[in-house]
């Protein structure tokens, strides 16, 4: 999102199978006042909602943004298997609903 010209915010999201997944987001602290995120946030919603998407997705972390907006939560469980050498150290996250 840009403000005369100049960028305040950026959310980085997909749309898959009818939901919103809110991947990252960040602001120019310089507009800090102007509460940028939440401006674009409130965009991206509308948006997601155009597009007839029944789910948005804050995908793990727990920032107290999100519980603002959130109706409900689900565990993530990450479950690492390592192997003896390093290339074969895989890292899964599984989503328990």
């Amino acid at each position: 999102m840009k403000l005369d010209g100049e960028p305040v915010s950026v959310d980085l999201g997909f749309s898959y199978n009818g939901s919103s997944l809110k991947y990252k987001a960040a602001y120019n602290p310089a507009f800090r006042k102007l509460s940028p995120g939440w401006a674009h946030f409130s965009n991206i919603i509308e948006q997601s909602i155009a597009e007839k998407n029944t789910i948005y997705d804050f995908l793990y972390g727990d920032y107290d943004y999100k519980s603002e907006w959130a109706t409900g939560s689900r565990q993530v469980v990450v479950l690492k298997i390592l192997g003896p050498r390093y290339i074969s150290r895989v890292k899964i996250a599984i989503i328990i609903y």
